[in-house]
Formats: C-alpha cells, structure tokens, sequence
C-alpha cells in the first residue's frame, strides 16, 4: 500500500518547526521524498506534524539522559527513554507495561524517538524480531507494569467485577 502523499502546507510547517541541521540529517537519512512518506503516515493532520517536530526536536537537545519522551500518534508505544551511560531503552506501552532493552546502541534508540512514522511499525522490525512476538533483537525485562485500557475503561465506566451479569 502507498501511503498518501503528504500535504504541501503540512511539509512547509514541518519544515518551518525543525531545526535546519535537523531536517538536513533526517532529509539525509530518509530522502525528501522518503521522509514525506513517513510523516504522510501520520494520520493527525497539523496536530500530529507538530507533535513529531516537538518530539524531534526534544530529543535533539534532551536525548540519552533518561528522560521519557512521548506524545507519539501511536496504538501500541506511549513513551521512550534512554540512558546513554548503560545503553539501556525504556519502552512503555499503551498497556502500562515497561520493559528495558540493553545494549542498545544509541543510534537505534535515536532512530526510534525521532522516527516520525508508525512507532509500533517500527519497534517491531527493528527491536522486535519479525514473525516472533517474543524473541528480540536485544535482551530485554519487564520492569513496570500499569493499568490496561481495559480496565482504566473499566474503572471509568464504574465496572466491578463483583457485580457480574448472569
């Protein structure tokens, strides 16, 4: 499937909200034309370009110190950390759970955080071994866990489950 083409209007903003050196590595990393494919995926419109230049740009001045950056237009990762010092990368998901990946360099953790297409897509071709949803590229631990969306839902909605239909 060909992802639609991105707006001229949202490219310029784009544009217009990253740093010249920043869009020069990524128009060199992905191509113009690459890079407007990946950020066409987004499918929030302005809201989602800015998200991703804020993200970028983040990242640029922030990344490797263990802070969480997320905002992300994504159904399965909610935020990403690294520490540069143990080449570690957090990963919380939608869910809640977090799970540590080690020895990750810090180009892949970089790539992540500042991919400005599918965050999911891209966890499960690059950290994630394809085809397997438990084996990784990188040995990885469970070290949080959250409340789901179900049950935030169902905490939301006044659900107990002592109170169960029959």
């Amino acid at each position: 499937m060909i992802a639609p083409i991105l707006n001229i209007a949202l490219w310029e903003l784009f544009k217009r909200l990253v740093k010249p050196q920043t869009l020069t590595k990524l128009i060199n990393r992905h191509g113009e034309d690459g890079l407007k494919r990946l950020l066409a995926e987004n499918e929030n419109g302005e809201r989602g370009i800015r998200a991703t230049a804020e993200a970028i740009e983040a990242t640029e001045d922030d990344f490797g110190n263990n802070t969480w950056f997320g905002g992300f237009d994504s159904s399965n990762i909610n935020q990403i950390r690294y520490n540069a010092e143990t080449s570690t990368m957090g990963v919380m998901f939608n869910s809640g759970a977090v799970y540590d990946y080690y020895n990750v360099p810090r180009s892949v953790a970089y790539e992540f955080v500042t991919w400005p297409g599918s965050k999911g897509k891209w966890f499960w071709n690059n950290i994630r071994v394809p085809g397997n949803p438990k084996a990784s590229n990188y040995a990885y631990s469970k070290v949080g866990s959250g409340t789901t969306t179900r049950e935030n839902r169902r905490r939301e909605s006044g659900y107990s489950s002592t109170h169960r239909r029959r």
